[in-house]
C-alpha cells in the first residue's frame, strides 16, 4: 500500500466526513441535538478532534516508555539467570 502524503490544512480549509450506513443514524442524532440545543456541530466536532489526538499522544508516551521498560526487566532477568547459572558451576 502507498503511504500518503502528508496535508497540512489551513484555516478556512473545509474536511468532509463520508457517512456510511451503520453511521447515518449516529450522524442524523448528532446533528439534530447539536441543533436543537443550540451547539455548533463543527465547533464540537473540532473540540473532540483536538481532544482524541491529545489522548493518543498521551498513549503512544505510555506505551512507548513500557515498551521501554519491558525490555529492561527482560534485560535483567536475563543477566539475573546468567549469574545464577554461573554461580551453580
Amino acid at each position: 500500500m502507498r503511504e500518503r502524503s502528508k496535508v497540512e490544512y489551513r484555516a478556512g480549509d473545509q474536511i468532509h466526513i463520508v457517512i456510511t450506513k451503520d453511521f447515518a443514524p449516529i450522524a442524523t442524532e448528532f446533528f439534530n441535538f447539536c441543533r436543537e440545543n443550540h451547539y455548533n456541530a463543527s465547533e464540537v466536532i473540532r473540540s473532540l478532534i483536538a481532544r482524541w489526538l491529545e489522548e493518543q499522544k498521551e498513549f503512544k508516551k505510555a506505551y512507548e516508555i513500557m515498551k521501554r521498560s519491558r525490555g529492561a526487566v527482560k534485560s535483567a532477568a536475563r543477566e539475573y539467570e546468567k549469574a545464577i547459572i554461573y554461580e551453580g558451576r
